[in-house]
């Protein structure tokens, strides 16, 4: 899911999503969890600039003062949680291979291009992103010096001694942010876990807000950067020079809800919004995640989630229940749902299919004869082409094509095209048996994301075998008895990610027992290292979407290949290859004894209490699913949310600006009902709330006491009217 278009849709969609931050309104949070990565990409390369160089030490003091700023911003008032990407399951490799491959290239064609321009560049070497990897002696350094600057902080601080803080470093396995949703889990099963708990999650990934809605906790916000576009896009590692946005989750809950309620008075079984919820979660992946790639003709900016909402909406009611249970799939509902959607697959090749040919018919009137445009070109027919196109855009090709004959047509075209695709882009011979396996794949991707946000990982070495993803036409016809077995399996060492994901351009981070498996002709890995790609937008239109033609690395192989090497490590490598601890800091006046103190002579107060690292991790079966028992859904306390107000809903084509574009899709507007007050009321509130603590500013609320109510008249304060003469 392409992490500023579907943010951008969202903010389109639901515009009260979003607060600006700021030291006013910013609200009161109880846990804040910080996906590290994003600090430690924008604190080392803010800039693309090839001429842009910046030295290891002034890397280490950006993340602190970045985590500082982030620190005083939120102001967590229980617990601290810093995240680092640890080895990922296998089928996160591919993505984070293809990025690593793409980055490389891109670094080389700019510096390439510089010097063809007669730029001198510095002679120290660039700084490589690519070192940003769990095992690199960069994120070695980083780590120390990560656990460092937080008990510097606990000694120094009266703030972070007053917070629980935890630290996930590269060397404990999982990706930063699902690490983070594993300790949320961990918390809703104690019962010292408070039913008002407030979340607040920062990180760059929008798939960061499907995670957050799937804990089912109702007080949660992600913070991250403003999202900027076109020629004002740009990064700073300086927070002081940054805008930073507060997405609340606890408000586009409520738009979901209103998205669909709809519903509830066609359907046969209980509308339930958590439900609607990990059903919205579900819908969305077709448009493309981390896992699986996108279906074909599903795009963000084509339309492709409001084919899914409306899709959705029309054959719920059909069913006996939800899609998605809690995590697990329902896979009997979920093909009704996909044979359903499928019919959009024809229509949009129809649509596509029509405009192709009126720009055939086109050329062929302007340019076919060869003869001056001006005396022979034939306007009549022009215009009758284009009224016959767009007659048939706006037309459903399933109900208003009489022509059996030319509807047929259609269908035997579109079966030839989806051929087409698979023998040209997926390589298939015999699409018999071809398809059914990508199909399988598939759905199989489906159910082990569903379980990677609800539950955890089910598999370490599952992964989708596949650069492109099926027509949902073919997704359809996937057998309902069908079963998704996961081996648990377990996360590859440090080293051996790096040696699967790492270009040859970045060989010099790999452990000098490896580098040589990247370029020597009869490396058992060389035909995984290749120097030139290709790359295929498959329908998307910024490069960074492309798909990167790179083979998958064939795992049992690598595995080989780095017992064969490992006795070449040295013993700093081999310490950088062992998975270790969640560190739990703390500031305690114990005795120096104690075998927990970080280091007595420097932080003779703070100790390190070093965690399992499947401590967080819970069985499927013990999950809490759904919304905790003893939360209230309807209190009013100070957190952003529909509650307390009176309003209403509708659609409109408000081409309301975001992100300093006019918006593309319909927004729902919200209309805030105003009250009529009788001087009785008002007195009546008068005389309740004066002298005490309110909320003002909906929706971004913030605490303010009441001195006084004040109309055209009077001035009510406790007990007493006076007459307003100003």
């Amino acid at each position: 899911m392409g992490v500023p278009k579907f943010y951008r849709w969202l903010s389109e969609r639901y515009p009260c999503i979003n607060e600006y931050v700021n030291q006013y309104n910013i609200p009161e949070f109880d846990n804040f969890y910080v996906d590290m990565n994003g600090v430690f990409h924008i604190c080392s390369h803010p800039s693309d600039d090839v001429h842009f160089r910046i030295p290891e030490s002034q890397i280490f003091e950006n993340i602190a003062t970045y985590l500082n700023f982030l620190f005083n911003l939120v102001q967590p008032r229980k617990v601290f949680f810093l995240s680092v990407d640890g080895v990922a399951p296998r089928s996160k490799m591919n993505q984070q291979r293809s990025r690593r491959f793409k980055s490389a290239q891109e670094a080389i064609e700019k510096e390439t291009k510089a010097r063809r321009m007669g730029q001198t560049l510095p002679n120290d070497p660039r700084f490589d992103s690519n070192c940003i990897t769990p095992g690199t002696e960069f994120m070695n350094k980083l780590h120390l010096f990560m656990v460092e600057f937080l008990a510097k902080k606990i000694q120094n601080c009266q703030e972070w001694r007053e917070v629980e803080i935890i630290y996930s470093g590269y060397d404990v396995p999982g990706e930063g942010e699902h690490k983070i949703m594993d300790y949320i889990r961990y918390c809703k099963t104690k019962d010292s876990f408070e039913s008002d708990t407030r979340h607040c999650l920062y990180g760059l990934d929008a798939d960061l807000i499907n995670l957050g809605l799937s804990t089912h906790e109702p007080y949660f916000s992600v913070l991250r950067e403003e999202v900027t576009f076109g020629k004002n896009k740009q990064r700073h590692c300086d927070p002081i020079r940054t805008n930073f946005q507060l997405l609340h989750l606890s408000i586009l809950r409520r738009y979901i809800f209103h998205e669909f309620h709809e519903l509830e008075q066609q359907m046969k079984f209980k509308f339930d919004l958590e439900k609607i919820i990990d059903d919205w979660i579900l819908i969305n992946f077709l448009v493309g995640n981390d896992f699986l790639p996108h279906v074909p003709k599903f795009h963000i900016n084509k339309g492709g989630i409001q084919i899914l909402y409306d899709t959705y909406k029309s054959i719920l009611p059909d069913l006996d229940g939800y899609l998605n249970d809690s995590g697990t799939l329902n896979l009997k509902r979920y093909q009704k749902f996909l044979a359903k959607l499928s019919e959009h697959d024809l229509d949009i090749f129809n649509q596509n299919n029509m405009d192709f040919n009126f720009i055939d018919d086109v050329n062929d009137i302007t340019f076919g004869s060869g003869v001056d445009l001006g005396q022979n070109f034939d306007f009549e027919k022009m215009q009758e082409l284009t009224e016959e196109n767009s007659l048939l855009s706006d037309s459903d090709s399933s109900s208003d094509l009489d022509d059996s004959s030319s509807e047929n047509e259609l269908d035997e075209e579109f079966v030839m095209h989806k051929n087409h695709y698979y023998t040209t882009k997926l390589g298939f011979k015999d699409l018999a048996a071809d398809v059914p396996k990508i199909v399988f794949e598939y759905v199989k991707g489906i159910q082990w994301v569903l379980h990677y946000y609800f539950d955890g990982c089910v598999s370490w070495n599952w992964f989708f075998p596949f650069h492109y993803g099926p027509y949902v036409s073919d997704l359809a016809k996937i057998d309902t008895s069908e079963e998704f077995p996961f081996e648990m399996g377990t996360p590859f060492q440090p080293l051996v990610q790096l040696l699967a994901v790492l270009p040859q351009a970045s060989k010099d981070i790999l452990p000098k027992a490896f580098q040589k498996l990247t370029y020597i002709p009869d490396s058992p890995l060389i035909d995984y290292f290749p120097n030139e790609f290709k790359t295929d937008l498959n329908e998307k239109i910024h490069d960074y979407e492309a798909i990167i033609l790179i083979p998958f690395m064939d795992d049992q192989l690598l595995m080989e290949t780095f017992e064969q090497y490992k006795n070449g490590l040295t013993s700093e490598e081999i310490e950088r290859n062992r998975f270790g601890f969640h560190h739990l800091l703390k500031w305690s006046e114990e005795s120096p004894e104690n075998p927990d103190a970080f280091d007595l002579n420097r932080f003779p107060n703070v100790f390190d209490h070093k965690i399992f690292i499947n401590q967080y991790v819970l069985p499927r079966e013990i999950v809490y699913k759904g919304v905790r028992k003893n939360v209230n859904l309807n209190a009013v306390n100070g957190f952003p949310s529909f509650n307390g107000i009176d309003y209403s809903v509708r659609m409109e084509n408000a081409r309301i600006k975001v992100f300093d574009f006019g918006s593309q899709n319909p927004t729902m507007m919200i209309d805030v009902e105003k009250k009529n007050y009788t001087i009785e009321s008002i007195q009546l509130l008068s005389k309740n709330f004066t002298e005490k603590i309110v909320y003002i500013n909906w929706p971004l609320l913030a605490e303010a006491k009441l001195i006084e109510i004040i109309d055209n008249e009077f001035k009510y304060s406790k007990d007493i009217k006076l007459k307003n003469n100003s």
